[in-house]
């Protein structure tokens, strides 16, 4: 379950979000923690596909 809903998610998540950074404009994406843990979170999809992945404070 944890396959579906997190990793493979956050896989696609990632890609698109790769591919979005490559047109003009402002992206702004926000997350549940679920998808901000461990190995396969969104920010280390991210970073093997060279795009840096920052925590914005508020």
């Amino acid at each position: 379950m944890a396959k579906v809903l997190l990793v493979d998610r956050n896989a696609r998540w990632a890609d698109w979000v790769a591919n979005r950074m490559k047109s003009p404009g402002t992206v702004f994406v926000a997350v549940g923690a679920g998808h901000l843990a461990g190995q396969d979170s969104v920010q280390a999809q991210l970073a093997k596909l060279g795009v840096k992945a920052e925590r914005v404070q508020y």
